[in-house]
């Protein structure tokens, strides 16, 4: 049975529709238990943070060594709200742990890993091409196996059975319904702006990384509201350097002071 896979209206990659499905109802218990909000807000304020100290001129700062800093923050504030017991981590909530020293949040049914997309130009990765499951990473890569071997013993191309065949297998024959061990929440982060967004994506061992990605959980918008600073000609790049940035320019209001009142 081949069941009707449906676009990502804001990617336009065919995603198995039953997996959209087994994700859109993840999403829902993510709200309720208030694990979204508390993600959302700890990723972005780890971003935030993390990029205004980020100087790599100066200090030799590479992107790569600021992804690890913001994933070893995010997981240190995982296992200290999971210790306080309180909100999304609650009894029977969310739990955190760190097998292998890699954060593992289970909540929902599923083994929930926080992976951040590749740097680009964009916060929307390009999801065919910029994740790849191998040896670099034993967590990511056993998870992508374990959602792949779900799929019963079947005969492999030599006739003899196995767990599973990578190659053949089938990704549109899957249950939305406790289908799927492991979930990744993606997510990405400007520089230029500090803004972050995330979504929740099935990882598989086969021609896609992945049997679906979720809609955006989240995306950072500039509050209009709020009056930023005017951004400098600078930016936290590769070649930025925070003793170049421009000095911000005080505004100062002189207040007049009354005069004296002449004595009588």
């Amino acid at each position: 049975m081949v069941v009707e896979t449906v676009c990502f209206t804001c990617c336009m990659y065919p995603w198995n529709a039953g997996g959209l499905q087994f994700l859109d109802s993840l999403t829902d218990k993510f709200r309720e238990s208030e694990l979204l909000d508390w993600l959302h807000k700890t990723i972005s304020d780890v971003w935030s943070i993390n990029m205004d100290r980020y100087e790599p001129a100066a200090l030799g700062d590479t992107a790569g060594a600021f992804g690890i800093l913001s994933a070893h923050n995010i997981r240190q504030r995982a296992l200290k709200a999971f210790q306080a017991g309180e909100g999304a981590w609650g009894a029977s909530r969310a739990r955190a742990s760190e097998p292998d020293g890699s954060l593992l949040i289970t909540a929902g049914g599923v083994n929930l890993h926080i992976l951040k997309a590749p740097r680009s130009g964009s916060r929307t990765p390009l999801w065919e091409r910029d994740f790849k499951w191998d040896s670099n990473s034993l967590t990511r890569l056993n998870a992508a196996l374990r959602n792949t071997a779900f799929k019963p013993t079947q005969a492999s191309s030599s006739g003899q059975e196995s767990l599973f065949d990578i190659a053949a297998v089938d990704q549109d024959t899957r249950s939305a319904v406790n289908a799927y061990s492991d979930v990744f929440l993606v997510w990405s982060g400007q520089e230029s702006t500090g803004l972050t967004a995330g979504w929740l994506g099935i990882p598989v061992i086969g021609p896609s990384p992945w049997i679906a990605v979720s809609r955006p959980l989240w995306l950072d918008e500039t509050d209009e509201n709020i009056l930023l600073p005017v951004p400098s000609s600078i930016q936290p790049t590769d070649s930025a350097d925070f003793d170049a940035l421009e000095e911000p320019t005080p505004k100062v209001r002189l207040k007049i002071k009354p005069p004296k009142e002449e004595s009588k």
